[in-house]
């Protein structure tokens, strides 16, 4: 499932959701934010489809530490077809991080 959330930048909150198909494969995704959560007020960021190592769900723009013998602080992002931080894909970690924190509310 794809998953969504949103930073609502006057309120400083967080928001999330998870889209839904037509039944029919691939079709309209259905989001339950509501219709001026579609605005410049609102930073939409998606699931990687990964997990960190107490199984809670990673998303853009999460901080994660990496490294265990010298951890390292690290910011969640999108490029190039792939979810990575700052030294490597994300996906290298393999749920050997853990989310700190994220980049609007901190660590």
């Amino acid at each position: 499932m794809i998953k969504f959330r949103a930073w609502n930048k006057d309120a400083n909150t967080m928001h999330y959701t998870y889209n839904m198909h037509n039944g029919r494969g691939f079709g309209t995704l259905l989001f339950n934010f509501e219709p001026e959560m579609y605005s410049d007020n609102f930073e939409i960021m998606q699931y990687t489809g990964l997990k960190d190592e107490n199984g809670k769900e990673i998303f853009e723009g999460d901080i994660v530490e990496v490294g265990a013998q010298f951890p390292k602080k690290e910011n969640v992002f999108f490029e190039k077809g792939v979810f990575r931080t700052e030294t490597n894909a994300l996906a290298v970690f393999n749920e050997n991080c853990l989310i700190i924190g994220n980049i609007h509310q901190g660590q």
